[in-house]
């Protein structure tokens, strides 16, 4: 049985890998390379890179999900240990802890910036095509509002990776 807790273990880690090193390509490759573009090669590029790698983030996910119940079967912990406070009273039940609230929040900041910010962008620049000239100025700066607001997303995606790692290194170490 070794050989499936080795391959839920490996699948994890190629998972959080393929996510955390796609955030970090779009953050420190593309957006700033897209920064010196003109808005609309920007977009276009931004466009290009998300529809090419968001099946592939989202799969990331459930395979994350997945495989880290996986993880914590093989470690004996089950779902009556995580609803015990006693369970959380060590430096393990602490950081398991951490790493699924910043893990959760992870995917709710995706969520949010590929399910709400993104469908809004679109719907702007749909809007912005068809809008008469006197209305096109206000409906580019909110795109713009939301294109920022999409990339802070986006950073703070970055952060709460790096305090995944962290956190993982440390219960590496415990287990």
């Amino acid at each position: 049985m070794i050989w499936l807790r080795q391959a839920v273990l490996f699948l994890h880690l190629l998972a959080a890998a393929f996510w955390v090193g796609e955030i970090l390509f779009v953050a420190l490759v593309v957006g700033p390379l897209a920064r010196n573009l003109p808005a609309q090669e920007r977009m276009d590029l931004m466009r290009g890179v998300g529809r090419r790698t968001l099946p592939w983030i989202w799969a990331a996910i459930a395979a994350l999900v997945v495989t880290g119940i996986g993880n914590l079967y093989f470690l004996g912990v089950g779902p009556r240990q995580l609803v015990q406070p006693s369970f959380y009273h060590n430096a393990f039940g602490w950081l398991l802890a951490a790493k699924l609230l910043v893990a959760t929040s992870m995917i709710a900041h995706a969520a949010m910036h590929d399910l709400i910010y993104r469908r809004r962008m679109r719907r702007l620049r749909a809007a912005v095509a068809t809008a008469a000239e006197s209305e096109r100025a206000g409906l580019q700066a909110e795109y713009e509002r939301l294109r920022r607001a999409a990339a802070a997303v986006g950073r703070g995606n970055l952060w709460l990776a790096v305090i995944i790692l962290a956190l993982a290194a440390g219960l590496a170490v415990r287990t």
